[in-house]
């Protein structure tokens, strides 16, 4: 649902948990059937939603991160901001207050980087 990881619209405290464990279940099955098969995650990028994640945990079970980039601005904010699809950094016009100052691509992997995830399993997906 639209809802996601998003505490503030009903997601479950126990949600952040029960993810990496899921992870952790699939890494472990996908190991037993072949080893070499790939375990990847697309999961959000702004801070907003990074912090529903155990970034350790998901870093620890897959073997790639792709950081879902876009759609930081939008037409379900019916008033607003709307801006760059998939920005790569800041800009001088972009849309101010907390989280939309902060939604740009360089930014989101640097918190996961610093919530504990490799940079060698962190990719961008973006918008076309």
């Amino acid at each position: 649902g639209s809802c996601g990881n998003n505490a503030s619209c009903g997601a479950s405290a126990a949600d952040k948990a029960n993810f990496t464990a899921l992870l952790a279940e699939f890494h472990k099955q996908l190991d037993a059937v072949r080893s070499g098969l790939l375990l990847t995650v697309a999961v959000g990028a702004g801070e907003d939603k990074i912090a529903g994640y155990d970034v350790p945990g998901v870093a620890k079970s897959v073997d790639r991160i792709n950081l879902m980039t876009y759609d930081f601005f939008g037409a379900w904010a019916a008033t607003g901001p709307t801006a760059f699809h998939s920005p790569l950094k800041a800009w001088s016009g972009m849309p101010a207050g907390s989280p939309s100052n902060h939604y740009y691509s360089d930014y989101a992997v640097q918190l996961w980087k610093s919530g504990g995830a490799p940079a060698s399993k962190l990719q961008l997906g973006i918008g076309f």
